[in-house]
């Protein structure tokens, strides 16, 4: 299993041609930490992963649902940044999982749990209290291990959301201003071999 150490320098985010949005994530100043859905992995946040595959199947994903249900031209696209490691990690409070353990499964659960009184501890990031988080995703079928585990139970739970392919995946998730202005926008990258499903 890859061990996830340092945070990496090379960042993707998969997104689509929906809208004007994607041309605010070219300006570092414009992007919306608080966009994203408040039950992530890793709490609310500007997600992004090292591996430019991960965020390619991601934006692929996101496009064919869109155009699923709209009829429209919706594309893939992955934006590239660099991020500034050393400044992030003096000016910031962060967490690193290096791997899919219990502590990040519980990290996640709290996180994931839709009433905040059933979270299992207080470890989790639902203030926003980290900057900034690094670790393996999840497996896909995490909304339903919640939904069953009435009663946190670190094994069964960790058993039921191990990451399907642990060395080929990770995400860094930013929850400040503080943190975001340490990305740097590199340039967008079009999905020219997409086939609308």
């Amino acid at each position: 299993m890859r061990e996830l150490l340092e945070l990496p320098k090379t960042l993707y985010h998969g997104t689509t041609s929906e809208n004007k949005q994607h041309l605010d994530l070219i300006d570092i100043n414009k992007i919306d930490i608080n966009y994203g859905d408040r039950f992530s992995d890793f709490s609310q946040g500007f997600y992004l992963t090292s591996i430019y595959e991960q965020a390619l199947s991601y934006a692929r994903f996101k496009a064919n649902r869109t155009n699923k249900f709209i009829d429209s031209k919706v594309h893939p696209i992955v934006i590239k940044y660099e991020l500034d490691i050393g400044s992030l990690q003096k000016s910031c409070k962060g967490k690193i999982f290096s791997k899919p353990d219990d502590q990040w499964a519980e990290f996640i659960y709290n996180n994931r749990v839709k009433s905040e009184n059933k979270c299992n501890s207080n470890f989790h990031n639902r203030n926003k209290d980290y900057d900034y988080v690094y670790g393996h995703l999840a497996d896909g079928k995490i909304a339903t291990a919640i939904n069953e585990y009435k009663n946190f139970d670190t094994e069964g739970f960790l058993k039921e959301i191990h990451p399907k392919f642990p060395n080929s995946n990770d995400q860094i998730s930013l929850h400040s201003n503080n943190a975001i202005k340490y990305l740097k926008f590199i340039e967008i990258i079009h999905d020219t071999s997409y086939q609308k499903r």
